[in-house]
């Protein structure tokens, strides 16, 4: 985060129109390499941007595997804690568990 400013660099704006702004990047980017004649001049203008917008993409991914993955953990956790709320309904507060018969 540069500056105070959010993921997607103006400080606010949600996931999609972080998005929208990435795929109009490309698209400009893909405008200005069929435009460039000079290959050597194209590659260094239009390398840097073409990286940054790799690693956005990167990013993406990786939220979206991060997401799958809390997602996952958080709902064996609502399991898990669903299941103690019943056997404390169904015992009362001083549950006891056998741990060496619990593990087996």
């Amino acid at each position: 985060m540069r500056g105070g400013k959010s993921m997607d660099g103006s400080g606010s704006g949600s996931l999609n129109e972080f998005i929208a702004r990435l795929d109009a990047m490309k698209d400009l980017v893909s405008e200005l390499d069929k435009t460039i004649l000079d290959i050597e001049s194209r590659d260094y203008l239009l390398d840097p941007p073409k990286k940054w917008l790799r690693d956005v993409e990167k990013y993406l991914a990786w939220r979206h595997q991060i997401e799958l993955t809390a997602g996952f953990a958080l709902a064996n956790a609502e399991e898990q804690l669903s299941r103690v709320q019943k056997l404390v309904e169904k015992c009362g507060p001083k549950v006891l568990i056998n741990k060496e018969l619990a593990r087996s």
